[in-house]
């Protein structure tokens, strides 16, 4: 009888481990990127051409090969970093599994130039498809160079899977600076398509990295973590009470030094901010985390993105503690960018703080309130003044009014009493002091205004005296460009003005910043 089983051939079995390992240019990024720290690097320089499907090249002033290892590095299992399975259970680098390269290299074409600092001469090898098809000296800084080109060239079936640019481009750099947080002890750098979008300075301090790769006013609205134990240590930054996401993208969590995703530390960070968030608001936190090596286990993921913790209610107990500490002891009110003088009155302004209530009460919001509370368009006296504002006799709870696209509860009955700092209403309730954000208002009945007009013909256009200028990351200029014919049918002219940046020209009657 024929054997059923047969033995694959090398390209198969590379192509199939590539499966696992190299799910978008992103991974190839992460991959190569922790290679340059394992190698000892100071300094990695990471650039990318559409979104990394054309092109990914990393460079470092790492250690650097030998002649010999430059071949063997693409060879399956072949690693510097382990030498038998008990080394899995106390692995204190990045990458150890000999996977990633001959990965990479059988669904990409590869060109690697390498140096060892005492080395007179460096080498050079060029891959495609997992096949050697050169191997010579070159001439070369120390350190290792490495560029990936045309990702999935040949597996058309893969390669149709991968999103636009821009969005793989996204990818690309939330992965690079999550490794930039977990080592900011080095300088690490990214362009993308020739435009540098960030630079770590390297400087060993997380909150310069923070800076550096999410700018200053998102530092300024982050309180910091600390905490030490026999057996753990955590420390980082987590958002104050009022600076939260829609989304968990803005949770990271490094652990031992790798960038992770735990069930665990995200449900742990999220019931040490249990009462302070609204709901479906995630907190924004960088949380490092270091236990022994011996009590985690980070070979449970191919991708190397999860990891099991020997101590896991241990883990949790202290990183709850750890933020809830933080958290108690950090002034949660926002700074207002704006000036208040003295006399600066709500009588000034009451006229345009009535406006903006009522507009906002038409509006089909969501709020906190008690379904059964009637609905009401409050009234407002023309003048007030400060003498005339109720005064409590003790200090109500504040409920903040949220927009969502859906409306299934009625408004209660409201004052408006004022407004503060331009940006927020402030009305009174029987329950209450509510804080309307009249910025989120306004924009909410800008939108509802171009719903209607686009049931309708194209709308006309107002030119603007100066055009708005719009900076965009490579997510947000993909989403732009799809729609800017849309945009233009609803009398919202954008041109594109070079690079990353737009221009606003025109926008429809009535419809204002």
């Amino acid at each position: 009888m024929d054997s059923r089983i047969r033995i694959l051939d090398e390209r198969t079995a590379n192509q199939i481990a590539a499966g696992e390992v190299v799910e978008r240019p992103a991974s190839v990024v992460k991959e190569l990127v922790e290679n340059a720290i394992d190698a000892g690097s100071t300094r990695v320089e990471v650039r990318l051409q559409e979104g990394g499907i054309r092109k990914i090249q990393v460079k470092d002033n790492g250690i650097g090969m030998s002649r010999e290892d430059c071949q063997r590095a693409f060879s399956r299992h072949a690693t510097s970093k382990i030498n038998d399975a008990g080394d899995l259970f106390k692995i204190k680098t990045l990458g150890f599994r000999g996977e990633a390269l001959p990965s990479i290299a059988a669904v990409s074409m590869v060109k690697l130039i390498s140096r060892q600092p005492n080395a007179i001469e460096g080498t050079r090898i060029c891959l495609e498809g997992g096949k050697i098809t050169q191997f010579e000296v070159a001439g070369c800084p120390a350190g290792t160079d490495i560029t990936v080109e045309n990702l999935f060239y040949n597996t058309p079936a893969r390669k149709k899977y991968l999103r636009k640019p821009g969005t793989e481009a996204t990818h690309a750099i939330n992965t690079v600076r999550r490794l930039a947080v977990a080592y900011p002890e080095i300088s690490l750098q990214l362009w993308h398509n020739d435009q540098q979008v960030f630079a770590a300075g390297g400087s060993g301090k997380l909150e310069d990295v923070l800076i550096d790769l999410y700018g200053l006013a998102f530092v300024d609205n982050m309180v910091p973590v600390s905490f030490s134990s026999s057996h753990i240590d955590v420390e980082g930054f987590v958002g104050k009470s009022f600076h939260h996401r829609s989304s968990r993208e803005l949770q990271i969590f490094i652990v031992n030094g790798r960038y992770v995703r735990s069930p665990l530390l995200q449900a742990a960070l999220e019931e040490a901010y249990r009462g302070l968030l609204p709901s479906r608001r995630y907190p924004v936190a960088v949380i490092k985390v270091n236990v022994p090596a011996g009590d985690i286990d980070v070979n449970v993921h191919p991708a190397k993105l999860e990891v099991k913790f020997a101590k896991p209610e241990e883990v949790s107990r202290n990183l709850k503690e750890a933020v809830g500490a933080a958290l108690m002891s950090a002034n949660h009110i926002p700074v207002s960018t704006g000036t208040v003088k003295e006399g600066d009155a709500p009588p000034k302004r009451i006229e345009r703080v009535r406006d903006a209530v009522e507009a906002y009460l038409q509006t089909q919001w969501t709020m906190d309130v008690k379904p059964q509370a009637p609905a009401f368009i409050p009234k407002v006296e023309p003048r007030m003044e400060k003498a005339d504002i109720p005064q409590p006799a003790a200090v109500p709870p504040v409920t903040v009014v949220r927009p969502t696209e859906v409306s299934t509860r009625i408004f209660p009955d409201l004052t408006a009493i004022g407004q503060l700092h331009d940006s927020f209403i402030l009305a009174q309730g029987q329950d209450g002091l509510y804080v309307i954000d009249q910025h989120g208002a306004h924009e909410r009945i800008n939108f509802e205004a171009l719903q209607d007009k686009a049931a309708e013909a194209a709308t006309e256009s107002q030119v603007l005296a100066i055009p708005v200028t719009l900076d965009l990351n490579p997510v947000d200029q993909d989403l732009l460009v799809e729609r800017i014919v849309q945009l233009s049918e609803l009398g919202i002219i954008i041109e594109h003005f070079g690079k990353n940046t737009f221009l606003i020209r025109g926008v429809p009657p009535g419809i204002t910043g």
